[in-house]
């Protein structure tokens, strides 16, 4: 609407160069009254569809907005596991390249109280369904201020500050070894969700099919789930920041908790934990319990961050006990990691309601007469994984990672990680200790 006013301007003041000052001040509010009256009748059309870009590319109509993204995650990596190979005589791939994540979303509102969103993945040359749910939302305002947001359909269970920190927005190119063995992800169900003092504190309640990669050998990738199989579960996580400068968006303090307890299961059923040594392309899981029997399992997690201007700290705690089935025993396994960072051109890591977001450089790569370098982040981070407990013998790992993030623009990233890793097993196990070094370099693009 801006633009035609001032075009219209424009126009009056050529006009009021040859015309009298009254007639030209008469013609240039007559003007301006018509070019305004266009131009919000042209917004208040329902058949009128605006696009823009902000950071991805946007739409806006009378009663609905929405967003059309994708990731491309193109993997490089070189592994040296000798152990592994000398141990059992199997090849392991000492370099590889992999489409990490090749992902589709549309997502957006309609009217004031409907949201929604669909993922696709292509990557591994399948097509796997993300996210696809419909989530009700500012019911507060016709309800009262205390009734929640409702989400219903496949989505990530809330647990965990990394876990629900997207992947285009994680410091590291692969998740915690901790978080990849506890975490629920993604489950079909439907979730109670709210957020307080404008993003300082919140809350996420759940129930949902226990249908996830961790909790079921038998897991479907499509999302459908076997409730009589594989029973059902409470996901739930609060959080809260108790130190939030207002002025200051570089100043935070998290602090979270999660629990999930899984229930329900059949005499069939089986649970497991187990993870790779941070690094995905890798053709087997160091730590894995394999399959247990078990009646029901509690996860319960506790969640730090701090970012303070460039700085950053992050830690993460999640163990897991395991009720066995008649005449077997119960288990429970644990772990934790600890992370840090600092942006060397001065950016902070951006906190929003409850997880971290997008990073938007001080300046973009080559801007400023190609003299701009970008974001430049430094991290480093330590991850221990206990899997042992009575005859479960799963064992311990344990890896030292460090990075180096390169943000060429708020949309595209490169990242480089160095990863040492230790597994520590019974010598009853084939493969006994295992130490594992890998470099892995990523190339990032999402809108």
């Amino acid at each position: 609407m801006h633009k035609f006013v001032i075009a219209s301007l424009a126009l009056a003041v050529t006009f009021a160069a040859v015309a009298t000052p009254a007639q030209a001040d008469e013609d240039l509010r007559a003007i301006v009254r018509e070019e305004i009256a266009k131009a919000q009748t042209q917004e208040d059309d329902p058949k009128t569809l605006k696009a823009y870009w902000d950071k991805g590319l946007k739409f806006k109509g009378k009663n609905w907005k929405g967003q059309i993204g994708g990731r491309l995650m193109l993997d490089v990596g070189f592994i040296d596991d000798k152990d592994y190979v000398a141990a059992t005589g199997e090849a392991n791939s000492p370099s590889y390249v992999e489409f990490r994540r090749l992902r589709l979303f549309t997502k957006g509102q309609i009217g004031k109280h409907v949201a929604y969103k669909v993922q696709i993945d292509f990557a591994g040359n399948s097509v796997v369904i993300k996210d696809a749910y419909i989530d009700l939302v500012n019911l507060r305002d016709c309800y009262g201020c205390g009734f929640p947001n409702i989400k219903i359909g496949q989505f990530k269970e809330p647990f965990g500050l990394e876990e629900l920190t997207s992947s285009k927005y994680i410091t590291f190119i692969e998740r915690s070894i901790v978080t990849n063995a506890f975490a629920p992800s993604r489950s079909t169900g439907i979730q109670a969700h709210d957020v307080w003092r404008g993003g300082q504190m919140g809350y996420q309640l759940g129930v949902f099919a226990n249908e996830t990669a961790n909790l079921s050998t038998s897991h479907n990738s499509s999302g459908d789930a076997d409730l009589e199989t594989h029973g059902w579960g409470v996901t739930g996580r609060y959080w809260w920041a108790p130190w939030f400068d207002c002025n200051c968006a570089c100043k935070r303090l998290h602090v979270g908790v999660s629990l999930s307890y899984r229930t329900d299961f059949d005499s069939t059923a089986r649970v497991r934990f187990r993870s790779r040594p941070g690094i995905h392309e890798f053709s087997h899981r160091p730590a894995n319990t394999g399959a247990l029997a078990a009646e029901d399992v509690l996860l319960y997690g506790a969640e730090l961050a701090w970012v303070y201007g460039p700085w950053s700290i992050q830690a993460e705690y999640i163990g897991a006990e395991v009720s066995g089935q008649t005449g077997t025993e119960d288990a429970s396994f644990w772990g934790w990691y600890a992370q840090a960072s600092y942006w060397l051109t001065g950016e902070c890591r951006n906190y929003q309601k409850g997880a971290f977001k997008r990073v938007k450089p001080c300046c973009d790569w080559l801007d400023n007469d190609c003299c701009c370098k970008g974001a430049w982040e430094v991290a480093a981070r330590y991850n221990f994984l206990d899997l042992d407990d009575g005859a479960v013998q799963g064992g311990e790992m344990s890896t030292i990672e460090v990075g180096l993030n390169w943000h060429l623009n708020p949309n595209t990233r490169i990242m480089w990680n160095f990863v040492f890793t230790n597994v520590d097993r019974p010598s009853t196990i084939r493969t006994g200790d295992e130490d594992i070094t890998a470099f892995v370099t990523r190339f990032q693009v999402d809108f």
